[in-house]
């Protein structure tokens, strides 16, 4: 089930990147995402859906640069005319995008109770960002995305 969920989640992360921010992404391997990683630094978003027979905590790590890129072509500016908190806005604005999108493939009956995006760390550096297999990475001409999917 979880495996089918986080399918399900990479065909919504690609698609509200491309219509919403025009930014495209290819998925990579950890191994590759991991060589490339020191030095970078992150904005972790994190939701929560639940519902009756399962919880998901779906954690999204944008690249600074990349969340840059994304909150400058959302908002129809420069990326020097942004500040911080506009950044922050437009990646919690992504985060409920692919959330809702989830949920409406997974959930056609309207059982699962969508939680609120929140930051949970603002420039984390990529050393403080375990890799394994549950760990999504993408890369971009802006950066990388990582998005870890837990469910029980």
């Amino acid at each position: 089930m979880l495996e089918i969920t986080r399918q399900n989640l990479r065909k919504v992360i690609s698609n509200v990147l491309e219509s919403m921010f025009f930014i495209f992404i290819e998925p990579v391997s950890a191994g590759e995402c991991a060589r490339d990683l020191t030095g970078v630094n992150f904005h972790q978003v994190q939701i929560i859906l639940t519902g009756p027979r399962q919880k998901l905590d779906l954690d999204f790590f944008f690249a600074a640069s990349l969340a840059e890129q994304m909150a400058a072509n959302f908002l129809g500016v420069e990326i020097c005319d942004i500040n911080n908190l506009q950044v922050l806005d437009v990646l919690k604005e992504m985060v409920n995008m692919v959330a809702g999108g989830l949920v409406n493939l997974c959930d056609p009956d309207g059982s699962i109770v969508l939680g609120i995006p929140n930051i949970t760390e603002t420039l984390s550096t990529a050393e403080r960002i375990t890799i394994n297999d549950g760990l999504d990475c993408y890369s971009s001409d802006d950066g990388y995305l990582l998005v870890r999917c837990l469910g029980n």
